[in-house]
């Protein structure tokens, strides 16, 4: 997993920088089953697939909601390419991604 910062955030896109490289991302996402809003400043682990746009499942437009939910497939380990973490103050949310 990659970790991202989020340096911008408008009513439809977060920008995110890889901490490592500072290179910038663009993607649309919409966060679901999460008790506290997503905010400049805290950080995304993601598959580094999701960055990728020769990925076969690549896109811009994303949604992640609790790991429990029927709307996505299965997470069985860390390094699956669906799976998601918010930090936000001292504090991990694992989401998966949805789709449909």
């Amino acid at each position: 997993m990659v970790e991202l910062k989020i340096i911008e955030k408008t009513e439809r896109e977060y920008v995110l920088e890889l901490v490592e490289s500072k290179q910038q991302h663009r993607f649309q996402i919409k966060f679901f089953d999460l008790v506290k809003e997503v905010v400049v400043g805290d950080v995304i682990l993601m598959n580094e697939n999701l960055l990728n746009k020769g990925y076969k499942e690549y896109s811009r437009k994303l949604m992640f909601g609790a790991l429990d939910k029927p709307y996505g497939r299965k997470i069985e380990s860390r390094d699956h390419p669906d799976l998601l973490c918010v930090k936000k103050n001292g504090e991990e949310y694992w989401l998966k991604r949805f789709w449909g």
